[in-house]
């Protein structure tokens, strides 16, 4: 369910993944721009739930909304 979404998303990992040298790891360029942009929707949904969260009343913990509305945020403005 959601949760369980939340909790993946939730934790010490960058927003971003770091780009490596494709040579050493076989990823290809493509292959590391759909990884990013599938990272960046992910953080933008779970933003997207936090908020809904906050609007029903099923949280009140606005700092944790505003924490992920902001990673969303800065991760989407990484990739421009």
């Amino acid at each position: 369910g959601l949760n369980s979404g939340l909790q993946k998303v939730s934790g010490n990992q960058p927003l971003v993944p770091k780009l490596q040298d494709s040579k050493t790891t076989g990823t290809s360029f493509a292959e590391t721009l759909k990884d990013a942009v599938g990272k960046v929707n992910e953080l933008q949904q779970v933003a997207d739930v936090k908020m809904q969260q906050l609007s029903t009343g099923e949280t009140t913990d606005i700092a944790d909304v505003k924490i992920a509305t902001e990673k969303a945020d800065i991760a989407l403005r990484l990739m421009t």
